[in-house]
């Protein structure tokens, strides 16, 4: 064996060091070589003896509270690092913490937004569609009670149509959407099944049985078949006839003066719904939703070969013109 000096912290020791030749008898002896020749057997054997002379002081009592306390310090040197470093306490709630939940709430808002929207678009529309189908009900009522005929006040032809609201008193000729009011103040519809949840304006309370009348062009959310007709139209005859349909988008700024948006495409839809399209009642009964005006074929809202309206225009029974 062969002796060396090596350094401690507190004193130095000498430890000692196999020799190369005894090493090996070592390793023989602990499985590294199976079958030792026999001068290496001794030699392990006086290399393992040397151990048996080594002295290992016993455990103190107070080990495991020591370790303890030293894990414990460990813990309280990295918190101080860490809020020296970032200004909070480990496993505390920061504001840099703070905004990364703020952001991730918000866009967890941004991507839910547009399935809201999407979801309250679509109770607007099927509401609507109920309300039509309940007025469906209520025109056959009044056809019913009225010889088949349509909701109407025998308006002269040639008058005006749009002026909603001006006749609710009982003072002034009424408007085309008096003809439609006659429902609810016959009791043949309810306010509500004439209101639209898509108008924000709508309010159904307003709609009395001793009114002529809607208030006025913006509480209004649906447009009737015109009925300034030369001759009374009739519920009966043509079953896809469109009879009534969300607000019509050509004629939606009447609060002063008459006004057709001739700059809108022809396939421009009721703004109630946003413009993705509208629910139309058929004179049969069936509500359905178009995503166009034309989408049956005859264009409910403007009338065949005509550009230019001045609000008197005269209804054809061939051809759909819901108004106002």
């Amino acid at each position: 064996m062969t002796e060396t000096d090596e350094p401690d912290s507190k004193a130095a020791h000498k430890a000692f060091r196999l020799s190369e030749a005894d090493a090996r008898a070592v390793d023989a002896a602990l499985g590294e070589e199976p079958n030792p020749p026999p001068e290496r057997r001794g030699g392990a054997e006086r290399a393992l003896g040397l151990f048996g002379l080594l002295s290992a002081p016993a455990p103190s009592g107070d080990l495991e509270a020591r370790t303890v306390e030293r894990v414990a310090a460990a813990r309280r040197r990295a918190t101080a690092e860490s809020v020296s470093q970032h200004g909070v306490a480990a496993g505390s709630f920061g504001w840099t913490q703070g905004l990364a939940l703020a952001a991730v709430v918000l866009i967890g808002a941004v991507l839910a937004w547009p399935l809201a929207s999407y979801h309250r678009a679509h109770a607007e529309r099927l509401a609507c569609q109920h309300g039509l189908a309940q007025a469906g009900k209520a025109f056959a009522a009044y056809a019913s009670a009225h010889k088949g005929l349509l909701p109407h006040y025998g308006q002269e032809p040639g008058t005006p149509w749009w002026r909603v609201g001006d006749g609710a008193s009982g003072g002034e000729p009424p408007s085309n959407s008096a003809n439609l009011y006659r429902l609810i103040r016959e009791g043949y519809a309810k306010p509500k099944n004439l209101s639209c949840p898509g108008n924000e304006h709508s309010q159904p309370a307003m709609l009395t049985k001793d009114r002529r009348d809607w208030p006025d062009h913006e509480r209004l959310c649906y447009s009737y078949q015109n009925q300034f007709a030369r001759k009374p139209m009739r519920l009966e005859g043509d079953a896809d006839r469109a009879l009534l349909a969300d607000k019509n988008p050509f004629f939606d700024d009447l609060s002063t003066d008459f006004r057709f948006r001739r700059e809108l495409p022809r396939t421009t839809s009721s703004p109630l719904h946003e413009r993705s399209g509208q629910n139309v009642l058929r004179a049969d009964g069936r509500v359905s939703w178009w995503d166009r005006p034309d989408a049956g074929g005859d264009h409910i809202y403007l009338m065949s070969d005509v550009d230019r309206y001045d609000g008197r225009e005269i209804a054809r029974r061939d051809d759909a013109f819901l108004v106002p």
